[in-house]
């Protein structure tokens, strides 16, 4: 699976990351909601892992913009 991590934590994203490949799944990690959907013109995922509260915009936001941005409701 290909999983796209969004949180302002780089500790926890490193932790996802971590997890993740240990469980055989691909993970993109993102620190903004903006490098996350400028990655997404390009990119598939399977699933968004999008942290609630972020510096440049709210999780629900950046939720919002992919599924107009990609036609997809991940």
């Amino acid at each position: 699976m290909r999983i796209a991590a969004l949180d302002d934590d780089a500790l926890q994203l490193d932790l996802f990351k971590q997890a993740l490949h240990a469980m055989g799944h691909t993970c993109h990690t993102y620190l903004t909601g903006t490098q996350l959907l400028q990655d997404i013109r390009h990119e598939t995922f399977d699933l968004l892992i999008v942290d609630w509260h972020l510096p440049d915009m709210e999780g629900p936001e950046v939720v919002s913009a992919v599924r107009q941005t990609t036609g997809r409701h991940l």
